[in-house]
């Protein structure tokens, strides 16, 4: 933990602890600990000034974390990601959905108008083929370059605060989250996944968590506006 170190020095001793009600303020305004600490040295010259010296110190990264959760970067998360960006996505499930309804209208041609649209039936199974192959490849993928970035164990810690989430990575990577770049939350078997903006998704590992819990997480979110799926 980084240690900032203000010295400041007046005339007066009045003036010197308006400068440490000061410091007390902004300190606490940045949810930084402080301790102060005062030594006073008291020098009668012919107008009998005094000196004050007053020693403060910050303690940096003091904020208050609320919840911190571990998980490891695994075949089976790598899936559960892959399951969301395939299948739960908004813009997928239109294309399912989309599809099945393609199909069954095809499927009624046969049955009940006794025509066979080719392309009724052929597109929605080339598709749902099309997506399977593709998860399955993504899959294959995303497990080798993990194991090429992070090694055998790839570990992600993950802060929350009031302000942001900050994931610090096994390899030294570090990020820092904004709640407001977040569009949505997704609730898998095993892991919260909260999906930004930019298309990424950030993890926490349900039965990971060293402080706070799942529950408390969730609600966290939620009061941060965040929909959770």
């Amino acid at each position: 933990m980084d240690e900032i170190t203000c010295v400041m020095k007046s005339d007066y001793v009045g003036l010197g602890t308006d400068l440490i009600s000061s410091a007390k303020q902004i300190s606490s305004k940045q949810r930084l600990d402080f301790i102060v600490s005062i030594s006073g040295r008291f020098h009668y010259h012919h107008l009998h000034l005094r000196r004050f010296y007053a020693i403060i110190h910050l303690r940096g990264d003091g904020v208050e974390i609320l919840f911190k959760n571990t998980f490891t970067k695994t075949e089976e998360w790598i899936k559960e990601c892959n399951k969301i960006s395939f299948f739960r996505r908004p813009m997928f499930i239109a294309f399912h959905l989309l599809s099945i309804l393609t199909l069954c209208y095809g499927i009624y041609k046969v049955l009940f108008l006794h025509t066979i649209d080719v392309w009724l039936l052929f597109i929605p199974i080339w598709w749902f083929f099309a997506v399977f192959m593709l998860y399955f490849i993504s899959n294959k993928t995303a497990i080798k370059r993990n194991k090429e970035l992070y090694g055998d164990k790839a570990e992600v810690v993950s802060e929350v605060t009031q302000d942001s989430i900050k994931q610090s990575h096994s390899n030294g990577s570090q990020y820092v989250i904004y709640y407001d770049t977040i569009k949505r939350g997704y609730l898998t078997k095993n892991y919260i996944l909260l999906h930004s903006k930019a298309n990424i998704l950030y993890t926490f590992k349900k039965d990971g968590f060293s402080v706070g819990d799942e529950e408390g997480f969730l609600t966290f979110l939620r009061n941060q506006g965040i929909v959770i799926k």
